[in-house]
């Protein structure tokens, strides 16, 4: 499995590390610390994941209502968005 996801929405092609264990612990606290500023925790963090962060920063100035996207396709490959059922009580 790599380290490194390759992202398009088909018009741009972006490219990301792969977040650590150690990276998804901070960004937790860094949401429960900085509650009335999630888009700004979620914006740096995708920059110090992407490859090319200049690009990325101008593509979100561009197109700021595709952060959440972006931020949650990269987290996927970590276990956000993760289905889980109740099979018993």
């Amino acid at each position: 499995m790599s380290d490194k996801l390759v992202i398009t929405n088909g018009e741009q092609k972006f490219s990301f590390r792969k977040p650590t264990k150690a990276e998804v612990k901070r960004l937790f606290d860094e949401f429960s610390k900085y509650q009335d500023n999630i888009s700004g925790v979620m914006e740096k963090t995708l920059l110090s994941l992407a490859e090319d962060k200049e690009n990325l920063a101008t593509f979100l100035e561009q197109k700021p209502g595709a952060l959440p996207a972006l931020f949650n396709k990269v987290f996927e490959e970590v276990g956000f968005g993760e289905n889980f059922l109740v099979v018993e009580k």
